[in-house]
Order: structure tokens, then sequence, then C-alpha cells
């Protein structure tokens, strides 16, 4: 708990992030820091690497979003995540929580829009048997990105059938 902690003031910092899955049960997280601030550009960086491990087997991007970090924080760990699949104990993924904090406007939905473009899987099933999209409330932008077909389908027949 300790080096999550600490990876998460690292991050918080705006520090280069970079994510490797080389421990099957873990997450390990490489963190650039630099070691004069003045001459980020120019100036060395010095590596350090955290064990990522929660009690829940969480990302690191997992816990950028429900920790509602900033966007650009978010979207970097999005980048650098090896896998954007990956799945917590709940079988969870980042794109599960990101539909849930955007269907309750606590995120900008464009993290569940970087999520789909990198690669996110919006069918995969949680352990309670729901996709992403069933964490989106039905009438919100998130829902509309994450299940257009179901969207516009349930629109148009509650819009055909409602006058009868």
């Amino acid at each position: 708990m300790k080096n999550l902690f600490i990876m998460m003031c690292i991050v918080q910092n705006s520090y280069h992030v970079q994510a490797s899955d080389e421990l099957p049960e873990a997450t390990l997280v490489t963190v650039a820091i630099p070691t004069n601030d003045e001459e980020l550009g120019t100036q060395e960086v010095n590596a350090i690497s955290l064990e990522i491990n929660d009690e829940y087997n969480s990302t690191p991007l997992m816990l950028a979003i429900m920790s509602d970090f900033d966007i650009p924080i978010i979207i970097n760990l999005i980048g650098n995540s090896p896998d954007i699949n990956f799945q917590d104990d709940f079988g969870k993924t980042a794109l599960h929580y990101a539909a849930r904090k955007a269907a309750d406007r606590d995120i900008d939905p464009i993290v569940v829009i970087q999520l789909l473009e990198h690669g996110a899987d919006r069918n995969i099933k949680d352990i309670f048997g729901k996709t992403p999209s069933e964490y989106a409330h039905t009438e919100t932008e998130v829902y509309k990105i994450l299940a257009p077909w179901k969207y516009y389908f349930t629109k148009k027949f509650n819009d055909t059938f409602s006058g009868l």
C-alpha cells in the first residue's frame, strides 16, 4: 500500500508514467522523475519502478479513474497501459470504471473515447455479467458512445410507441 501511495503522489505531480506487466501478480510502474525541474527538456531523468498490487488487483489506470485524477494524467496512463483490458478481482476493466464515472458526470467522456481508441473492449463482462455500457445511464453521452445502436433503437422504439 505504501508503494501505491507513492505512485499516486508521483502521478499527481505530472511526471511521465510508463506501466508494464512483467510481474503476473502485479503491475509494475516506471516513473521518470526529472533531476532538475528547470531544465526538464534537456535534463536526464531518474527512473524508479513501483510494484502496484492493491487489495482488489486494480491497475494504476483504474485507480486514477476512480480517484478523479486530472484528464491529462489519465490519458497518459491510457497511452502507457500494457493491457487496456486488464480485469480486476471484480472482472471490471478501466472502461467499466470510466463508463460509470462519466455517466455520473464525475469524469469527462473523453476518457471513455480514449480507452476505446486504445483498444478497450466494450463487450467484456464483469463478475456480475455487466458490460461497461450497462454502468452508463441510458440518457447520457457516455451511453451513446458505448452502445449507440441500443440508444438509437430504444429512442426510436419509445418515440414510435409513446403515443399509443
